[in-house]
């Protein structure tokens, strides 16, 4: 009589502990909400705290055709987007943030490091060539940016990794 209560109990203990791990994975709604921007937030709120805090060079807003054209991007795949990038030459400056049509963020991510790969290769300056090859492309849910940024007399891989914190920092 004593096996079976044991038995049982520990039958019990342990559709407890299953049934508490499963509710953390499929109740995790919060983790989709931290891959959404906060309420109120524009992309052109986060590219300008970057250009703000870190600067981009002669900064110039990118435009549709520009997307299209320059990074590949097209209306088929982006739903939304902001950027600015350096107008002047030698430049490399490059912050662009794209939200993704659904199922398209693996293509935008794509297009932005064959753009960070084009930025790479017509820079002619060390300086230049070594900022581009420190850029990051980040994605947050649908949402990508493409981030090359700093001042290349500071340490530049903080420089973009301070324009990545800024960057996921307005996700909730």
């Amino acid at each position: 009589m004593k096996r079976i209560f044991v038995i049982c109990l520990a039958a019990l203990l342990c559709m407890t502990m299953f049934s508490a791990c499963a509710s953390g994975e499929n109740g995790s709604s919060g983790s989709a909400a931290k891959d959404e921007l906060v309420e109120g937030t524009k992309l052109s709120d986060i590219v300008d705290k970057i250009d703000q805090e870190i600067g981009i060079a002669m900064a110039g807003e990118v435009t549709q055709e520009m997307l299209s054209d320059m990074y590949g991007i097209d209306d088929t795949m982006a739903e939304d987007f902001y950027g600015k990038y350096a107008q002047v030459m030698p430049g490399v400056d490059d912050v662009v943030i794209v939200k993704a049509k659904e199922g398209k963020i693996e293509d935008v991510k794509a297009a932005l490091e064959k753009r960070k790969e084009a930025r790479i290769a017509e820079q002619y300056l060390p300086d230049m060539i070594s900022k581009a090859e420190a850029g990051k492309v980040v994605t947050k849910g649908d949402y990508a940016a493409l981030l090359i940024v700093g001042d290349t007399t500071k340490d530049i891989s903080e420089e973009i990794d301070k324009a990545e914190e800024i960057f996921l920092s307005f996700f909730a």
